[in-house]
């Protein structure tokens, strides 16, 4: 849990801390991946992700990689807001947000599509590199949101973000 997840600011690229219950999960990231065999683990270089990478690693002895391209979506000039807030000075694009994430463009910052595009390549090119090994890719929850959709049914396809626990494993 980072400090945004609590106080429900919008973080994107905001680089904000963990929570001590944020830092409580980093046991159980450890513990989950005690008998995981992996051959790298790379990460967002946001704290918060970096963080948890390190909890992820600290079991294998590997060390952490961190990629820009991995990063939280950029949401412009929503970053340090209030989601309560930004729902008030931008109802019309957050409806958009919920309702048709493809559309979706913070002012000042990334569209969808090009978060679609950043973290497909990003992830593309770091599985490249290990062809018949297994890696772990720590990221945040808009990033790998809409990763998935994209890769498995299209962007096209991707109508709401695929909301992603903290902390969570996706295999």
């Amino acid at each position: 849990e980072a400090e945004g997840n609590l106080y429900r600011i919008c973080e994107g690229q905001y680089n904000g801390l963990l929570t001590g219950y944020g830092r409580t999960q980093l046991s159980c990231v450890t513990a989950y991946f005690q008998n995981i065999s992996l051959d790298a683990v790379y990460t967002s270089d946001l704290y918060r992700a970096y963080e948890t990478a390190k909890a992820v690693a600290a079991a294998s002895g590997l060390p952490v990689v961190p990629c820009r391209n991995l990063r939280e979506i950029d949401f412009g000039e929503y970053e340090g807001v209030p989601w309560g807030d930004i729902s008030l000075r931008w109802p019309e694009n957050q409806l958009i947000f919920s309702q048709d994430f493809r559309q979706f463009r913070a002012p000042g910052g990334e569209s969808s599509c090009e978060l679609a595009r950043r973290i497909t390549g990003a992830v593309k090119e770091l599985a490249a590199k290990h062809p018949k090994g297994s890696i772990a890719i720590v990221g945040h929850s808009a990033a790998f949101g809409t990763f998935f959709p994209t890769v498995t049914d299209g962007f096209d396809k991707l109508h709401t973000l695929q909301y992603m626990h903290n902390a969570a494993v996706t295999v």
